[in-house]
């Protein structure tokens, strides 16, 4: 009579669908750890040590509901969520480990595609001297640069305007040159 029982049982837990499979977990361990980030950046970053008291209790409630928050959007409760880690073989840690980087991968490649959307980027020109020299911040990779040889079509005035102003400070940093007097030494 117990050998049918443990055969139900053993038939129902085969049957059962794994709610925790490797992608799933991930997820839910990705939200957390984004939650958690965010509580720590609320609190400055610091260490518990650094914390008062009641910023460490505070800090510990916050993380505690936000890990309930992501537990409640996936439909899952703390005790289950506890005990499929405390359960989870090498392998089945491995396969989510593996989930994880997946998951990374594609949130990057759905950022590089969303910031390559948005079209070409503005170039921000920083004006120069003048207007007819502009001096330019950013560039296109794409693009081939731009190589002038000589100088500067403003470099005379330029030049000569620096060259007057150099001269006339000097004149006023100049000593005043001696008197010579009629009485001079014997």
């Amino acid at each position: 009579m117990l050998a049918p029982s443990l055969l139900a049982v053993a038939l129902c837990l085969e049957l059962a669908p794994d709610e925790f499979d490797a992608e799933r977990a991930a997820t839910i361990e990705r939200e957390q750890a984004k939650e958690s980030a965010a509580i720590n950046e609320k609190y400055g970053n610091k260490k518990s040590t650094e914390l008062s008291r009641e910023e460490r209790s505070a800090m510990i409630r916050d993380q505690q509901a936000a890990e309930k928050k992501v537990l409640d959007k996936y439909g899952v409760s703390q005790k289950e969520w506890a005990r499929a880690q405390m359960n989870r073989t090498r392998d089945q840690a491995a396969q989510v480990r593996e989930a994880d980087k997946a998951l990374e991968a594609k949130e990057k490649a759905a950022e590089k595609a969303k910031a390559e959307k948005g079209g070409p980027k503005e170039i921000v020109i920083q004006k120069g001297i003048s207007d007819d020299n502009p001096v330019v911040l950013e560039e296109r990779e794409s693009a081939t640069p731009v190589v002038e040889h000589g100088l500067p079509k403003d470099f005379e005035s330029d030049q000569a305007a620096a060259t007057e102003s150099d001269s006339a400070e000097k004149a006023a940093e100049a000593p005043a040159p001696r008197a010579t007097g009629k009485g001079g030494k014997k």
